[in-house]
């Protein structure tokens, strides 16, 4: 963090002397004095962050290795005092750096109001939880350098890693069992009077310490969840470049329609029945930002593919229709990656395109194989458990979604009445009602999935 530091006032630095070079500020006497020397105001600044980074490599001497007992005294003694002088010196360093950044503001903005008002700092932490190791060290930073009134620390990490790794610190600095092993003593623990479970929350603190202490640092009033977009609806409303994605989404429909119709063939979209949109298209989509993102990427990789394969339509020999197939094998790799609770229950999802999706079959090019879905759904492990069985609702919706989304398209390329060998028609999803008998809700789903 330091370092990082050190190169934003280097860069402060060269910012002034460049401003100082420029013709409107030579005769200011701010600018006249403003260059990097042990007398200015920004040489000083980094003079301080230098001396902050010896002493933060001084703390992490090992007296224990001195031959001389007087000399490990003398140095665990200057150690230990240079240890509570260095938040001493973060903190006027924060006061000095801002000063210094007010004053040139000033001086920039002579008529402008705002230029007098304090700075802010920006310490900008990204996807912390990915370096799990490193949480315990950011978390103490966070609360011993950089609480200052003028420094906004942001971060971006999943919470409850943060408070995972925060309570097995506090776990491993007690020394007491790991909490698995507390966890199943606790969960088997008998008292011998009244043969009562004992609850694990009144003998375990850890957990609580923990989300008390990352409370502190982070407080709940400071954070910014990020929505997750659990049913097509929302999904729908997502937007892409301040847009909505269903019309994104509608808008490369059309352009793939105006590509392939012509000669009499007049085909609407499948988007929309009575003018309205079909939100059922949109369930094979993640339910994050990032995952929906991906996804329309995918899938606008996919339609300008198409598109460009228009002009190989009439002859409709091999390559047009290999072109389009390897193709549609790369979309629906894409869209079952990117959509988590896909791709954590495909436990191989190279074959399972391979099964989906076969080049001919029974004269029909680009066939999908609705009855490998069906017994895969089936056959599906969370099928058997009442606890994972929405879950496994919510695949299923999730790939019928993408296949009929993906017949249609096969519907609008494959539209000359001529060489539409397999008399493909034109799927049309609508919502549905399913019943709650878990016994025949399976075949409900999958039956109404094709109406």
């Amino acid at each position: 963090m330091l370092a990082i530091i050190k190169q934003a006032i280097q860069n402060f630095e060269k910012e002034s002397e460049d401003l100082m070079a420029m013709e409107d500020f030579r005769e200011n006497d701010y600018w006249a004095n403003c260059r990097y020397s042990s007398h200015s105001a920004q040489g000083d600044l980094l003079k301080k962050v230098n001396q902050l980074l010896e002493m933060y490599y001084a703390n992490k001497y090992d007296p224990s290795h001195e031959n001389s007992f007087h000399v490990a005294v003398g140095n665990s003694a200057r150690q230990t005092q240079d240890y509570y002088q260095f938040s001493q010196l973060m903190a006027e360093l924060w006061n000095e750096w801002i000063n210094a950044i007010k004053k040139r503001q000033s001086y920039l903005y002579l008529k402008d109001k705002c230029a007098q008002e304090a700075p802010l700092i920006y310490f900008i932490f990204d996807d912390v939880d990915l370096a799990p190791e490193k949480v315990g060290e950011l978390l103490a930073i966070i609360i011993k350098y950089l609480s200052h009134p003028n420094v906004i620390v942001l971060t971006t990490a999943d919470e409850e890693l943060f408070l995972e790794v925060t309570e097995n610190n506090f776990d491993r600095n007690i020394g007491r069992l790991p909490k698995e092993w507390r966890n199943y003593l606790h969960k088997n623990a008998i008292e011998q009077e009244s043969f009562q479970y004992i609850d694990k929350d009144e003998l375990d603190l850890i957990q609580q310490t923990a989300r008390m202490y990352l409370g502190k640092v982070l407080p709940t009033s400071t954070r910014y969840y990020l929505n997750l977009f659990m049913d097509a609806g929302h999904k729908a409303r997502f937007l892409i470049n301040d847009k909505r994605l269903d019309l994104c989404i509608e808008e490369l429909i059309e352009k793939l329609l105006e590509k392939y119709n012509g000669e009499g063939r007049n085909i609407n979209s499948f988007l929309k029945a009575e003018n309205r949109m079909i939100n059922f298209y949109f369930n094979f989509l993640g339910d994050t930002s990032r995952q929906i993102a991906n996804a329309y990427y995918g899938i606008q990789e996919f339609i300008e593919t198409l598109a460009d394969c228009c002009q190989f339509q009439k002859e409709h020999t091999e390559e047009y229709w290999m072109r389009i197939f390897y193709a549609s094998r790369y979309f629906l790799q894409i869209s079952v990656s990117s959509n988590h609770c896909l791709a954590e229950n495909i436990e191989n999802r190279e074959r399972f395109v391979y099964e989906i999706l076969p080049f001919r079959y029974n004269g029909w090019n680009l066939y999908i194989n609705y009855q490998y879905l069906t017994n895969f759904l089936l056959h599906h492990p969370l099928k058997e458990k009442r606890k994972t069985f929405s879950q496994w609702v919510q695949m299923a919706q999730g790939l019928f979604s993408l296949l009929l989304f993906l017949e249609n398209i096969f519907y609008i390329v494959d539209s000359i009445p001529e060489h539409n060998s397999s008399k493909r028609k034109k799927f049309m999803a609508f919502p549905i009602i399913l019943i709650s008998s878990q016994k025949h809700f399976s075949k409900a789903l999958i039956c109404s999935a094709l109406l």
